[in-house]
């Protein structure tokens, strides 16, 4: 048998069949790449993965490569995670031998926990983050273990670090070094790093700042804008000042919050149904296209989507740690829209996620294959008489 490109024979062959196209048949994958492998039109690399598709069918090997070409609306298949400060955590547990402690080193904070719980359900994750100091260098090392790739930017200061003392079976904190602040440099590198990851990803995930400190407000009023000018697909976990500096004139396609979170910012006094409704009417009207409220009556969520209302009851579990139910709802939605899910299933995601978080100690670290199973347990009820509203 006469091969497709070499024209060579051999006994095991390989036989490919393209869309819409002949059988061809090759002797080895360098064969196959060579004939089949589209060529990147910018810098003619051979695309041997996904690529990204523009909308006149020209396949680039990235975004970057399609932009560099005039091309607009494309972007690498990952989400990228924004996240103002990581911090250096240090646990001390006792074992359960009794004979010595445990020392446990991680990384730490909202958009880490976001970003690892991403990538633990089968999606790539950027995290981007400022670094500093022999902390920053510890975290970025722990981090490069993850399988989360991270785009840091520099910074003079100590990144923050805590250590906590959980021997007793509740949580103590024995010290803390808190989060400095950046610079004015070193804000701006950090706005910039975040537009172009932006940009190249085609959707962000934003986080509030550690401790409520780090960077002005006035970086979230920025950025809401610019991400809308942009048109980049906005998921926020996001509250108080930074949520309302972002929808000053940004606008968040998916937006994730809690009970507490909507108490604490002053648009509700209570849990009851009625109230969470009304706050989210008003953060609909002020630029959230979507909003999913966790932290209800029996861990149920309450979600305003495409005009429609959802109550989302998840199974109640034995809780390890409750911390980072949150961060993993957010995770499922942002991978849900990826994704292009129906609303259903994506809400299912997301309390899948958030239920298997909980049975573990590590925040943002829930097993994939536990939150597949968890989906099926998920029960969502579109809520009668909301529609509209």
């Amino acid at each position: 048998m006469e091969f497709s490109v070499c024209g060579n024979t051999y006994h095991r062959p390989l036989y490919i069949r393209s869309e819409g196209g002949p059988e061809l048949v090759f002797d080895c994958f360098e064969c196959a790449i060579q004939a089949l492998a589209p060529t990147c039109p910018n810098c003619g690399t051979r695309i041997i993965g996904h690529g990204v598709e523009t909308a006149t069918g020209l396949i680039f090997c990235c975004a970057h490569c399609a932009r560099h070409q005039g091309h607009t609306g494309v972007a690498d298949h990952q989400l990228c995670v924004f996240a103002s400060s990581l911090v250096l955590t240090i646990t001390i547990e006792a074992r359960e031998t009794g004979k010595s402690d445990e020392i446990h080193l991680h990384p730490g904070g909202q958009g880490f926990w976001i970003a690892r719980m991403i990538d633990h359900l089968g999606e790539k994750a950027t995290l981007l983050a400022p670094l500093g100091g022999e902390a920053g260098k510890v975290i970025a090392t722990l981090i490069a273990s993850t399988g989360v790739e991270l785009l840091a930017t520099h910074r003079e200061d100590e990144s923050p670090v805590y250590i906590h003392d959980r021997r007793s079976g509740e949580r103590h904190e024995l010290a803390e070094q808190p989060e400095p602040g950046l610079s004015r440099h070193e804000t701006d590198d950090l706005y910039s790093r975040t537009l172009e990851a932006a940009l190249a990803a085609g959707s962000i995930v934003v986080t509030s700042r550690y401790g409520g400190t780090g960077i002005p407000v006035s970086f979230y009023a920025r950025l809401g804008a610019d991400l809308a000018t942009l048109d980049v697909t906005v998921i926020g976990d996001l509250h108080g000042p930074e949520l309302a500096a972002f929808l000053k004139e940004g606008r968040i396609d998916m937006l994730k919050v809690s009970t507490e979170d909507l108490r604490s910012d002053g648009l509700i006094r209570d849990d009851e149904t009625a109230s969470v409704t009304a706050a989210v009417t008003d953060l609909v009207a002020r630029g959230a296209l979507a909003v999913v409220v966790s932290g209800g009556e029996g861990g149920s969520s309450l979600a305003h989507i495409d005009d429609a209302w959802y109550r989302v009851a998840q199974p109640s579990l034995q809780t390890a740690d409750h911390r980072g139910a949150g961060d993993a709802m957010t995770a499922g939605l942002a991978v849900g829209l990826r994704r292009k899910l129906e609303t259903t299933e994506i809400l299912k995601l997301a309390a899948a996620a958030g239920a298997a978080n909980v049975v573990r100690h590590g925040l943002g670290s829930g097993d994939a294959d536990l939150a597949d199973a968890l989906n099926e347990t998920v029960d969502i009820t579109e809520m009668e008489g909301h529609r509209g509203e």
